[in-house]
């Protein structure tokens, strides 16, 4: 049953569609992963070509914007695991062996989901069910407007013309596919951040707890806690830059949606909850990234005052020593960040909602209609 794995084994489990981290070398993970390339990569031709040939129609334009912006963070993504999937899968696997061997002292080795975790499926979950429910609206949408311009889940360049019943069938579930690809890679991207980061929270939290009733003198403490900061720090070597692409594309990528959903909700188009839910989900995308960064942020925290309130002048110069080390390590940034130049955590996100308004009042301004 999935429920007996470990966090990185049921990570492996939920990202099998896209074809990243294969658990076996099957000819199937292979077609998986050539099919969503090439999908995610018309994703981003298409949309430039759209902006190319758009006819001053301000919503195209900045919906096309949006669709770069999803091709770009997803792309990245996706071929940064490609080009080191051997050597993630190892990082992971680290992690996987270090986290059962902390947890041995756990006297309770079962625990219940967080909140959190919870969140986490169900919004994964939900996205895979995105793409239906945008061919379903659009096509409701089209119907109910009388199919005068196609309401198309993504504002990119098509072949041919979607005048007739069976080229735009054909063109709906055409670009339904595309946008099933770049779900199952942003699904995959959030699944694999939030188990590794998870993992680790959780094996800070068996630290602190060591720490707590064993006191300063285990060495446990220190060897563990060398670990957890290697893990933390190859872990921001790998994927800090492509998060980094995630969460400045994300500043940009909810402005065409929310325009969108303005302009819809004025002349009372049927479309317009399928666009805000876009919105909104792009506008959450690098919260969760963030979330994930305060979580290990917050932990450190409290190892860090753990330590401070420990009874160290009751320990030997050796033990004092070590536990000096620790707290100076603490003391410091260490957390998830992209080159110690920003990190994710609250106030990036903050940064973010803030760019977004900014983007968007900029977009309205141009707006002459």
């Amino acid at each position: 049953a999935t429920e007996n794995l470990s966090s990185i084994k049921q990570c492996y489990r939920r990202i099998r569609l896209s074809g990243l981290l294969p658990e076996t070398n099957s000819i199937w993970y292979k077609i998986i992963k050539v099919y969503h390339m090439l999908m995610i990569n018309y994703i981003g031709v298409a949309a430039v070509l759209d902006i190319l040939l758009n006819k001053n129609n301000l919503i195209d334009f900045v919906q096309a914007i949006s669709a770069v912006m999803i091709y770009m963070h997803n792309n990245t993504k996706a071929v940064n695991i490609y080009a080191r999937q051997q050597v993630v899968r190892q990082l992971f696997d680290r992690l996987d062996n270090f986290s059962k061997e902390s947890a041995r002292d756990k006297a309770n080795q079962t625990r219940k989901q967080s909140f959190r975790e919870k969140f986490i499926s169900v919004y994964c979950q939900s996205f895979l069910w995105l793409p239906i429910f945008s061919f379903v609206a659009g096509v409701f949408g089209d119907y109910m407007s009388g199919f005068v311009k196609p309401h198309i889940p993504l504002q990119v360049w098509l072949p041919w013309s979607m005048k007739t019943f069976w080229s735009y069938l054909a063109g709906m579930v055409f670009i339904t596919l595309l946008e099933f690809s770049v779900c199952v890679y942003y699904m995959s991207g959030i699944v694999i951040l939030f188990s590794y980061t998870n993992e680790l929270a959780e094996c800070l939290k068996v630290l602190q707890k060591r720490l707590e009733v064993n006191g300063p003198a285990d060495k446990t403490v220190y060897k563990h806690h060398k670990v957890i900061i290697e893990l933390l720090q190859e872990f921001n070597k790998l994927f800090s830059g492509p998060y980094y692409v995630e969460i400045l594309a994300t500043t940009l990528q909810p402005c065409g949606f929310g325009y969108a959903f303005i302009k819809m909700l004025n002349r009372y188009d049927p479309s317009a909850p399928e666009v805000i839910l876009k919105f909104l989900s792009s506008a959450l995308a690098p919260g969760i990234v963030c979330a994930c960064g305060q979580q290990i942020t917050t932990q450190m925290e409290r190892l860090h005052a753990s330590a401070y309130m420990s009874k160290w002048y009751e320990e030997k110069p050796k033990v004092r020593r070590d536990l000096l080390i620790l707290l100076t390590i603490t003391s410091k940034n260490i957390d998830l960040n992209y080159r110690h130049f920003i990190s994710y955590n609250y106030a990036c996100y903050a940064m973010v909602l803030k760019g977004i308004y900014s983007y968007l009042m900029m977009i309205f301004s141009f707006d002459t209609e």
